[in-house]
């Protein structure tokens, strides 16, 4: 029998399948706690990354700031370094300054001596060395002879220390000089090559600025990021232990009403006729079993009847007594139950919201098995709302439910 019921489920879904097709509303799957669980686990790891993610962020953020401070001492040492640099070449203008005014001084004295060495060359050319021996014996006396050799040896030591002073004072000046142009030479070229350096230390601590601020947003986002995910992860959560919680109240329901009994099946074929209605409320039949045509002009063919329920309280009630081996969702009918009711009958129900019955439990004749949702839409000129899909089958082929149906509505 488990066999029959088998092929019979595979047939009933293949159907329902098919002719759900003809519908062009998309609703979504509802969806199960598998699904979630895997949901939650992903969530985990995505928070769990992120978390991740944010430490590095933050430690290279802490690196970068260290960085930006170390770029920040070895500036400050450049521009001392750069000043200092910068007064010495004020202290070398100076220096150079007073070198040129004493260079000046030399110049006259140079220029003094040069006059008086040329006298003194112009002199010896043109006398010779009988000059001075003409002055000393020319001498009227002995005293005076004395005196005259006296002034021309004074004379003659002067002049030969004239020529030695210019030698030592245009050596000197030349010396200074040299001086004066390497050192503001050397000194420019460190102001120099300190102020490159110093550039060059602006531009990295630009460039480390502009990537620590990249970071400190990135960590915000990822912050950002991870909060969300945390949010969706409690929800989740709460959903889960919701939907969790509505499993173990439908399974003790089950037990109360003594449902994980086994129960006799058959004898639905008497019931032609007089079978319970299949909602708790009467509700209307919308569309009717077999081709039909709406008021859009568009043609199906409905395996069952489509019942318009009154309110969203109403119950999908069991027509018969049966044991359930289907329950799931389909596309445009929404959650889907199979009874199987022996004697190759079977029972379908769609759009059942919070069922409270799983596959394989037995139900009787009456039991509320859910109530009507929402998620199967209207069909080609049906009014929207509250709708479930009744079939009845027969070895797999679906049948009209209506002369079936007599029980109270």
């Amino acid at each position: 029998m488990q066999i029959a019921a088998r092929k019979r489920t595979i047939t009933l879904l293949s159907t329902l399948l098919l002719l759900s097709m003809v519908s062009w509303v998309h609703p979504q799957q509802p969806p199960q706690i598998s699904n979630l669980e895997r949901r939650k686990a992903e969530l985990q790891k995505e928070i769990e990354d992120a978390r991740i993610r944010a430490d590095q962020l933050s430690q290279d953020e802490n690196r970068q700031a260290e960085f930006l401070n170390e770029l920040g001492t070895q500036i400050s040492a450049s521009e001392q370094l750069i000043n200092t640099l910068t007064r010495q070449i004020r202290t070398s203008s100076a220096e150079a300054s007073q070198l040129q005014e004493e260079i000046a001084e030399l110049d006259v004295d140079m220029d003094t001596l040069d006059d008086a060495v040329a006298a003194y060359i112009v002199g010896l050319y043109k006398h010779g060395r009988r000059r001075p021996l003409e002055i000393v014996l020319g001498s009227e006396s002995f005293t005076d002879g004395i005196k005259r050799l006296k002034g021309v040896t004074i004379l003659a030591n002067r002049q030969r220390e004239d020529v030695e002073r210019l030698g030592e004072i245009r050596d000197l000046r030349i010396q200074k000089r040299a001086e004066v142009t390497r050192s503001l030479n050397q000194q420019q070229q460190s102001r120099t090559e300190q102020r490159a350096a110093r550039n060059n230390l602006r531009n990295k601590r630009q460039e480390a600025q502009t990537l620590l601020e990249v970071i400190s947003s990135d960590i915000v986002k990822m912050r950002e990021y991870q909060d969300q995910r945390q949010e969706e992860l409690s929800q989740l959560t709460q959903q889960i232990a919701q939907m969790q919680a509505a499993a173990e109240a439908a399974r003790q329901l089950r037990a109360e009403r003594g449902l994980s009994a086994p129960i006799e099946l058959g004898g639905f074929a008497e019931m032609r006729g007089s079978l319970p209605w299949p909602l708790s409320s009467p509700g209307t039949v919308v569309r009717g079993f077999g081709r039909q045509q709406g008021r859009d002009n568009t043609v199906t063919n409905t395996p069952g009847i489509d019942i318009l329920a009154p309110s969203p309280n109403t119950s999908i009630l069991a027509v018969h007594n049966g044991e359930v081996i289907h329950i799931g969702w389909l596309n445009f009918l929404g959650t889907v139950i199979i009874l199987d009711h022996g004697d190759d009958y079977a029972t379908v129900y769609t759009n059942a919201k919070d069922p409270q019955v799983g596959k394989g439990d037995p139900v009787f004749a009456g039991f509320a098995m859910a109530t009507v949702g929402t998620d199967m839409p209207p069909v080609a000129g049906e009014e929207a709302g509250y709708l479930m899909r009744f079939m009845i089958s027969i070895s797999g082929n679906s049948v009209d439910p209506a002369p079936w149906l007599g029980g109270t509505r």
